[in-house]
């Protein structure tokens, strides 16, 4: 079995399904651990999984304990360090993510990350891109009629495009493993012609960036 085109594949359904649940074209689960196990699922019944398929029937711990797998990524290098840095300069840090909210502390006790507080799909009632994810989430931090002062920091083009879209500020950060689809030295900060009020390539440069324009 070929693990990672495994994985490629199940990431790839997640992708679809999440979209496709956010824009009202498919009705599903808004925990994405049942959704992860939905399609695990699926993806089993593919002829070039079958001998996986053949084990994993027949012992139901396995299709969760693939489930848990995806609580215990390891966070960024710089992530870690930089959000501790943001937090004691007194910004509100919060996640804005599909993931499930047990999903996400577990994922920020795996990996130390601190955050102030936890939005997730399942809390939220979607997933990204819906409007209402990006609404809520200022609603809820305070600043439902004035999003410009929260600031969505993502990999994903499509995710930032529609914070900005939605009123909010936006840092584009470059990532080695996401957008692979894209040319993302074209992502641009509006200082350089672009679209997007950052874009950097960790979150160190992100608080330079903050530290230079005495952003608060």
């Amino acid at each position: 079995i070929d693990w990672l085109q495994f994985t490629r594949d199940w990431r790839a359904g997640y992708w679809r399904l999440t979209k496709e649940i956010a824009s009202g074209q498919s009705t599903g689960p808004t925990n994405v651990d049942e959704v992860h196990l939905l399609l695990l699922k699926d993806l089993l019944q593919r002829t070039e999984y079958q001998a996986v398929r053949a084990e994993w029937e027949t012992d139901v711990s396995k299709l969760s304990t693939a489930v848990e797998a995806w609580h215990k990524l390891a966070g960024w290098p710089d992530s870690s360090s930089a959000l501790a840095s943001l937090h004691s300069q007194g910004y509100i840090l919060s996640t804005l993510s599909n993931g499930s909210l047990r999903l996400l502390i577990d994922l920020c006790r795996y990996a130390d990350l601190k955050f102030d507080v936890l939005l997730s799909g399942d809390l939220l009632k979607s997933y990204k891109p819906d409007p209402v994810m990006y609404e809520r989430t200022c609603e809820l931090l305070g600043y439902g009629n004035q999003r410009e002062k929260v600031a969505l920091v993502a990999s994903h083009v499509y995710d930032v495009r529609k914070a900005r879209e939605m009123g909010m500020k936006t840092v584009y950060i470059r990532r080695e493993t996401e957008d692979t689809e894209y040319d993302r030295t074209k992502f641009l900060a509006k200082e350089n012609g672009g679209e997007f009020d950052a874009v950097v390539n960790n979150l160190q440069e992100l608080i330079d960036t903050l530290g230079r324009n005495h952003v608060k």
